[in-house]
């Protein structure tokens, strides 16, 4: 997270954290209302398969801690495969369905632009 929304208040409270989400949270809801077809729709539909991603994400982050470590690769290594292919097949299933597409589609699309920007920014950070 950005360091300014990691400050605290003395309480422990994320508070910048917790307005910027707010705030978010209030544009997104008046999205339904400005413009339901088509912003909020997108909203929602990417919201789906970026949870997909997100735990494929957790799913290899967990199998590389575990190589990092030297630890065995046991049931965690197979339920971790599993994962990412379950995930895999799903986005395959959703580009072959006419209805699921799009959504497959932002969200991937999504993913790879936050992946561009994180390494944009890795890059800016390494030259500093």
């Amino acid at each position: 997270a950005p360091q300014i929304l990691m400050a605290q208040s003395r309480y422990g409270t994320p508070t910048a954290a917790l307005l910027f989400s707010t705030i978010f949270g209030i544009i997104v809801a008046f999205s339904s209302i400005i413009s339901p077809t088509i912003m909020f729709s997108f909203i929602i539909n990417c919201s789906g398969g970026v949870v997909l991603i997100v735990y494929g994400m957790i799913a290899i982050a967990h199998f590389y801690l575990r190589n990092e470590r030297k630890r065995p690769k046991n049931n965690h290594f197979l339920i971790n495969f599993s994962v990412v292919i379950a995930i895999s097949f799903v986005f395959l299933v959703m580009m072959f369905s006419d209805e699921q597409r799009l959504i497959a589609i932002s969200s991937i699309g999504t993913a790879i632009l936050f992946l561009l920007i994180s390494m944009i920014r890795k890059i800016a950070w390494c030259k500093n």
